[in-house]
């Protein structure tokens, strides 16, 4: 079989696709490093992206580049202050988008940007998209190093904080194939950063990741020297260094900002003095050597790896020599083919990583063990019910000394919905059922648990799921209540995603209703404007996944409480006091642990799920206050319009928030099949989380 590098065969000529307008220095700056390249390889053709009406200028007054480039006209330019999550819905007509679509469209073999990193890697991974069996994309950059070959590579440099030891595999997979074509090395040899060389050392992913490259060095075409530590980055111990997004990239700012030191002092040094310019400029050839050797304009560009396709980032302050370089390195990897190798290394990665088929003789107990493993809980059906009854803020001016401006301005509530008298929780919980089982095309006899999270049931016991499961029509199966306040409808959800991944049920409808009318404390204008009365509920059914954020369904769950601040919020009655009691709030404190809790909650729930805000289609938060919302989502980086709100219509309905506010949600259209969703409550206890979905 030929090798990866002896496999370079002739081609037509290349095309590669060029952003005009992602430097810091401007389209003139890529114009003329473009130039510099184009000298020497009349045989490259371009695609350059932005403005025509900017850049005919630049091009045609670089002497022969004309004849080489073509213009993309594309009149948006992504600033690097531009978040990416922006760019994504809103970029379309830029050269960033125009640039990697060339790539997508089969037009160019790589493309080269200097811009906004995230931008470029969110885009890339969109408009791209990742490699199969890649579950992070990583960048690479080339480090100098005391190797014969000058560099040693190193990824993750920053394209995502986490990596597990599945990912760091591939990692070492695709740094072997990029040091393969890059460095013209048959066998690389591969390092996993850690904080020490013994096997004992590190963190439990590392140790795994450890086995795991060891058992695929042989198949993976590389040497695996172990672990590494921070000096052998320069070293020569290995080619290429594995480590995660948040450790390299500190690495590599460490680096850059050492070298920079480094450039000051020598200059510090050697004009110090009419002597200290003599010896200079007698070490002025030693000197202009080492420049050569750790200019990173010389080696500039990071490379994404774990796409379908090839993209080359350069710095964002790039002069033109540092944008012919990242050019030429652009030109070397398609030259080599090295997109169509590297996904075939990530393939064979993948495959190794299979586990092995079962054989013939296997016990039915395995056989379900190994399926179970990739079990989803996903959405099947949802529903809501609001009581008939609207109370508008001017109907409270009539009892309170308040206005519906002063309740507006505070918490972004307009209306809310009252139950009649007679009218239970368990009521509004059964309409709310009906209607998900509508949505879903089920009968009450198709769902094997029904869970209702709820702080304000009909009675004392029975709870309030065996009623709302008697009024359903639902016989069989099992039924119970949850209750954490605010955050109910969370950890009613964890729990019934435990259930059916754990294949007690295969369908479990999950109830969020509320009478919290019936709690309030009609002369405390600093809670009773808050509250509504409602219902939402939601089922969740089986269904097979590959055990990635690919997959329909519950991907993460992340759950908390501390009672230390059970005085926050709370009602001052219940059976053991014998009386009914109402709801007591410290508004301000409460505020004040929300927004920073619940943005904790979410982030933590992303990271588990293996995704970025970026990726994120909804947030449907606890609807219980619009500052709490709008603070959250700051936090979270976020844009208002990927946040789902009702709180001015339903108020804060507290258990009943989030499934009312992702019924209505999917009924305006907004949330759709694939969309992922997070939600995130809290409520008194206190009791806080989130759960990661893709619906």
């Amino acid at each position: 079989m030929t090798s990866e590098m002896d496999n370079r065969q002739a081609r037509g000529p290349l095309v590669l696709s060029i952003d005009a307008m992602g430097g810091d220095r401007g389209p003139a700056t890529i114009v003329a490093g473009l130039s510099a390249f184009a000298r020497k390889h009349r045989d490259v053709h371009f695609l350059l992206h932005g403005p025509e009406a900017e850049l005919r200028p630049l091009v045609d007054k670089q002497k022969g580049l004309s004849a080489q480039v073509e213009i993309r006209d594309a009149s948006g330019v992504v600033s690097m202050e531009d978040k990416p999550s922006h760019v994504m819905r809103n970029g379309q007509d830029t050269s960033m988008w125009s640039t990697l679509d060339a790539v997508r469209n089969g037009e160019a073999t790589v493309a080269v940007s200097c811009g906004n990193t995230g931008a470029l890697m969110l885009l890339s991974m969109v408009r791209l998209r990742k490699l199969p069996g890649v579950n992070r994309p990583a960048i690479a950059v080339l480090w100098p190093s005391r190797n014969p070959q000058g560099y040693n590579v190193m990824l993750d440099v920053g394209a995502d904080i986490r990596a597990d030891a599945d990912d760091l595999l591939k990692y070492a997979m695709m740094g072997a194939s990029y040091a393969r074509n890059g460095l013209n090395l048959e066998r690389p040899r591969i390092g996993l950063l850690n904080v020490g060389t013994e096997e004992h050392k590190g963190r439990a992913e590392l140790k795994a990741a450890h086995e795991l490259i060891t058992a695929n060095a042989e198949a993976g075409g590389f040497d695996y020297v172990g672990f590494v530590e921070g000096g052998d980055i320069p070293g020569k111990r290995c080619d290429v260094i594995v480590t995660d997004g948040f450790t390299g990239n500190i690495a590599l700012k460490t680096g850059e900002g050492t070298a920079s030191l480094i450039n000051s002092l020598l200059r510090e040094a050697f004009t110090y003095s009419p002597l200290s310019r003599l010896a200079a400029l007698l070490a002025l050839s030693s000197l202009k050597r080492l420049q050569a050797r750790v200019d990173p304009r010389r080696k500039n560009g990071g490379v994404f790896l774990g796409l379908n396709g090839t993209v080359v980032k350069s710095h964002g302050a790039a002069d033109a020599t540092g944008v012919a370089a990242a050019v030429e390195l652009a030109y070397d990897l398609a030259q080599s083919g090295f997109g169509d190798r590297l996904a075939a290394r990530v393939a064979s990665a993948a495959a190794a990583a299979e586990p092995a088929p079962e054989a013939p003789d296997a016990t039915d107990t395995k056989k379900k063990r190994n399926r179970q493993m990739s079990i989803r809980a996903k959405v099947a059906g949802i529903g809501h019910y609001l009581p008939q009854r609207v109370v508008p803020n001017a109907e409270f001016e009539k009892t309170l000394d308040t206005s519906d401006e002063w309740i507006r301005s505070r918490s972004g509530i307009e209306r809310r919905h009252f139950a009649a008298e007679g009218e239970t929780t368990s009521m509004l919980a059964a309409n709310a059922a009906e209607a998900a089982l509508k949505d879903a095309g089920l009968e009450a006899s198709e769902i094997d648990a029904l869970i209702v999270a709820t702080s304000t049931p009909d009675l004392t016991f029975p709870s309030a799921a065996t009623m709302v499961q008697a009024r359903i029509g639902m016989t069989g199966g099992f039924a119970f209540d949850v209750q954490a306040v605010c955050a109910g409808f969370v950890y009613a959800l964890s729990t019934a995603n435990a259930m059916i991944v754990a294949g007690q049920a295969k369908r479990v409808m999950v109830i969020g209703a509320e009478t919290f009318s019936r709690i309030m404390d009609w002369t405390d204008r600093g809670t009773c404007v808050l509250f509504g009365d409602g219902a939402g509920a939601l089922i969740l059914e089986s269904a097979e996944g590959e055990g990635t954020s690919a997959d329909r369904g519950i991907l993460s769950v992340d759950l908390h409480s501390d009672g230390q601040f059970r005085d926050l919020l709370y009602v001052d009655g219940g059976v053991s006091t014998q009386s009914t009691g109402h709801l007591r709030m410290e508004g301000k404190e409460v505020f004040r642990h929300a927004v920073e809790k619940l943005a904790q909650t979410a982030t933590t729930a992303m990271d588990k799920a293996g995704i970025t805000s970026d990726e994120v289609d909804w947030v449907v938060p606890h609807q219980a206050n619009i500052r709490i919302i709008n603070g959250t989502a700051k936090k979270l980086g976020l844009p208002m319009e990927r946040v789902v709100v009702t709180v001015q219509d339903h108020g804060n309905t507290s258990a009943a928030s989030i499934p009312l506010a992702l019924s209505v949600g999917k009924a305006e259209g907004k949330i759709k099949q694939g969309d992922v969703v997070v939600t995130e409550a809290i409520g008194g206890g206190l009791a806080w989380g989130a759960v990661v979905l893709r619906w």
